[in-house]
């Protein structure tokens, strides 16, 4: 699921590609061909070795010689058994201030990992949301650091510190920014560094980037498509990216839950609801959502339609926009906001079809969320959902953006409780491959595989 920051790099990677074309039909300024080589490698070695430079005088000035010490410790180190596995200690390294599904993955991810008995370091802004997700876990420590942006070298300088004086095993990052910084700080030490990405859009094309994410031990892409983007973005070869899904807890959607009382607990009153839960933000497509609702309730009277979820724009002001457009069509009444929700499960529960029409996604939580509630899903045919429904057999797929698309999809399954019924067991059943303790179960592997066990 994607947060401010997500919205933020998508709208620089349009202005960067329409600048880039800009640039390229200016009159090429001819410049001598050697001063022209001189310069290109002058920049290289200012970008590869300056920020090294001072990353190591910081942690030496700061730490001395005991850094070097505890470093040297950590290399003879061994890794301590528990039960049929060993004990790792393991840093997750977190600067997001949002909570949507990459937050809520990795605070599972610590959760789970403390469960199988490893020790759990987190280093993560002050206040940020990770840490609020993680309030009843048993973190051995939380390392509060600044994170500001990827060149962030006292972080980094930090970040060693904390790898060398805690025998760190395992330093693992999920967000893009924090990637150099990580990068920089496990280079120089035993710890195996572990990068998670958790987005769509490519990531930096540099060579000093490039260079830097190079000495991680491994790679993983949440789904395919962001393997494909990976593998162009770095450079690297296939082997080195590991495809590991997302996963839920299939036993919250276990539970038998009162239909009639979730209905009423979210003020649904036609016949069926469809709903549609996520952040609100354009690139999620509750616009496209609303448009494809103006076309059913022309067709039909006993539907209602719901938006889960909430706006990190100061004011709301695509929210409004939402609800003008409702106005607009003359559908507000049957379209009901809920701003977000705690309790997916009970929603998924109140709903007879969920939506998820986002442009583009690494992967989607609300997908197999909805799956393995046994409700049947609609989603965009791109990234993510693609590779987790098969269409016509665990769900629908529509071209993003085709709201005439969508509204025929859902049209097709408001009319057919049996079709309803079909694809919601198929999904249900497909959900049980995000299971849990199988997917973390494949992280730990990874991890134990590159350890010096």
């Amino acid at each position: 699921m994607r947060c401010r920051q997500d919205d933020r790099l998508a709208a620089r990677h349009a202005v960067n590609h329409h600048v880039q074309e800009a640039a390229d039909n200016q009159p090429e300024q001819k410049q001598p061909r050697s001063n022209k080589l001189y310069w290109n490698a002058l920049q290289h070695l200012i970008n590869l070795y300056i920020p090294l430079l001072y990353c190591s005088f910081c942690v030496f000035w700061q730490n001395g010689a005991a850094i070097v010490a505890s470093s040297h410790n950590n290399k003879n180190r061994q890794i301590e058994p528990f039960g049929l596995r060993f004990i790792m200690r393991i840093l997750q390294v977190c600067s997001s201030t949002n909570i949507g599904g990459g937050e809520i993955h990795i605070a599972d991810l610590c959760r789970g990992l403390i469960e199988r008995g490893h020790e759990l370091h987190l280093a993560a802004r002050p206040k940020g949301a990770i840490e609020l997700l993680l309030a009843d876990v048993a973190i051995r420590e939380i390392h509060y650091l600044p994170l500001r942006n990827a060149i962030d070298l006292p972080s980094a300088a930090r970040l060693f510190q904390i790898i060398g004086s805690r025998n760190i095993d395992i330093v693992h990052t999920h967000i893009a920014r924090d990637y150099p910084v990580c990068a920089m700080a496990a280079r120089w030490t035993k710890a195996k560094l572990f990068i998670t990405r958790h987005h769509y859009l490519p990531l930096k094309n540099n060579l000093f980037y490039r260079w830097l994410l190079s000495g991680a031990t491994g790679v993983i892409a949440v789904s395919n498509s962001v393997k494909a983007t990976l593998t162009k973005s770095l450079k690297l070869p296939e082997e080195k990216i590991a495809v590991v899904p997302n996963w839920i807890d299939i036993n919250r959607f276990a539970h038998p839950i009162d239909i009639e009382q979730a209905r009423k607990q979210f003020t649904i009153e036609k016949r069926l609801a469809v709903g549609c839960i996520g952040q609100i933000t354009p690139a999620k497509g509750q616009e496209e959502f609303l448009r494809a609702a103006s076309i059913i309730c022309r067709a039909r009277q006993d539907v209602q339609f719901i938006i889960a979820g909430a706006e990190q724009e100061r004011g709301e002001p695509f929210t409004e926009r939402l609800k003008a457009l409702a106005e607009s069509q003359g559908i507000s009444e049957r379209i009901r906001f809920l701003g977000p929700v705690r309790e997916i499960a009970l929603l998924l529960a109140a709903l007879d079809v969920v939506v998820v029409p986002s442009w583009n996604e690494g992967f989607s939580l609300v997908v197999i969320e909805a799956m393995a509630a046994g409700r049947p899903c609609v989603a965009t045919d791109i990234g993510g959902p693609r590779e987790i429904i098969t269409d016509g057999e665990t769900g629908l797929l529509f071209a993003p953006g085709d709201w005439n698309s969508l509204a025929e999809k859902l049209l097709q399954l408001l009319a057919s409780e049996e079709l309803r019924d079909r694809l919601a067991a198929a999904g249900r059943e497909r959900a049980r491959d995000f299971e849990r303790g199988k997917i973390i179960g494949q992280i730990e592997a990874l991890y134990s595989m590159t350890s010096d066990v």
